[in-house]
This record gives structure tokens, sequence and C-alpha cells, in this order.
């Protein structure tokens, strides 16, 4: 329920008020109201066996549309699967830096070095 009513509201808030960010958020609202452009030259690598196939798949593509739930199962899942990937290259990274010594000091040093260029404001360029 959270994070349904979490998307819910961020969806309306960034509809009501014209917010546009580069994230995948956007691009599902963006397929919601038929405004993302895709390469049509593409060719569907699908087996159709039965002609005309191809143009009721198209026409049902035209006829859906993403609702408010499917863009929360798009979203949880994007969260999910992120957030497992980061979490377990975390666990590694402490592991291989907890029997590394050597490698955590050359590390620290490191940090220490861009805090002091930049006077504690660390940035993501840095």
């Amino acid at each position: 329920h959270f994070f349904t009513t979490l998307i819910r509201e961020n969806i309306a808030s960034r509809e009501q008020n014209g917010i546009i960010r580069p994230d995948m958020l956007h691009l599902l609202i963006e397929a919601r109201k038929g405004r993302l452009n895709f390469d049509k030259a593409v060719e569907d690598t699908e087996f159709t066996a039965i002609e005309g196939v191809a143009d009721r798949k198209e026409e049902k593509r035209k006829k859906e549309q993403l609702t408010d739930m499917d863009i929360t199962a798009q979203a949880l899942i994007f969260f999910f699967a992120g957030f497992d990937s980061v979490s377990t290259l975390m666990c590694f990274m402490a592991h291989e830096l907890a029997i590394n010594a050597d490698i955590q000091e050359r590390l620290q040093h490191e940090v220490d070095d861009t805090m002091r260029q930049c006077e504690g404001n660390i940035t993501y360029q840095a």
C-alpha cells in the first residue's frame, strides 16, 4: 500500500505541476500517454504463423494503456532489482576491503585527498 500510494502521488504531482525528470517513472508516464517514439524499422523477430497476427498485435498494443498499478509494478521491480544488486556489490566490496588492508588504506587516502580538494563538499564529478 505504501509503494502504491507513493507512486500515485508522485505521478499526480508530476502531471499537475508539469515536472519532468529524466527517470524511469517519466518514461512510463510518457508511454501511458503514447508519447514515446520507437524505431519501427526494427523487425519483430517473434514467429507468427498466421497472416494478420502481427496486425492484430499492433491493434492490441494501441488499445492497451498503462494503469497506475502497472506503473507501480514496474517501479517496484526496478527498485528491488537495483536494491539487490547494489547491496550484493556493497557486501563484496566491504569484504574485500576488510581482507585487503593495503587497498583499504589506499582508498582512505584517495577519499581524504578528494575531500581536501573539494573543501569538504564532495560532488558527483569528484
